[in-house]
């Protein structure tokens, strides 16, 4: 009865396998991605202070104070 209930899903990666795909992903971000996504990338997974987000962002502020 429990067969029918079964996902069928693969088994989850090793966390060696899964810090291979994180650091092929920075690297990618460090070689590829404009200054705002490498610090939101920081700051999401690295601990990184958003205030740094922050001043990325500042560089896409208009005259009159948007972005």
């Amino acid at each position: 009865m429990s067969d029918l209930f079964k996902t069928g899903r693969a088994a989850p990666r090793s966390l060696a396998a899964m810090n291979d795909i994180f650091a092929a992903g920075d690297r990618f971000l460090l070689h590829q991605a404009r200054l705002l996504e490498r610090r939101l990338f920081a700051t999401c997974f690295l601990g990184q202070p958003a205030a740094h987000v922050v001043d990325a962002l500042s560089g896409y502020q208009n005259d009159d104070g948007g972005l």
